[in-house]
């Protein structure tokens, strides 16, 4: 859930009562010698405000280049 806490810069709908949100995603792993990108993708979060003032999540939707 999210709350009223502040803003943050993904944020690329809000009509005060429902908002949409993009997020990025860098995921990596790592050995004993080395680091690799395991897959790179976003996130479309969709959230509406409940009548008590705290946001919850709708949808959500996830695209990325490589299963893992």
């Amino acid at each position: 859930m999210f709350t009223d806490s502040g803003t943050w810069e993904g944020i690329v709908a809000n009509d005060g009562r429902s908002a949409t949100v993009i997020a990025y995603l860098l995921l990596m792993s790592a050995d004993r010698t080395s680091v690799s990108v395991t897959t790179t993708g976003f996130y479309r979060i969709r959230a509406v405000k409940q009548e008590t003032g705290m946001w919850q999540i709708d949808h959500l939707f996830a695209r990325l280049d490589a299963r893992f």
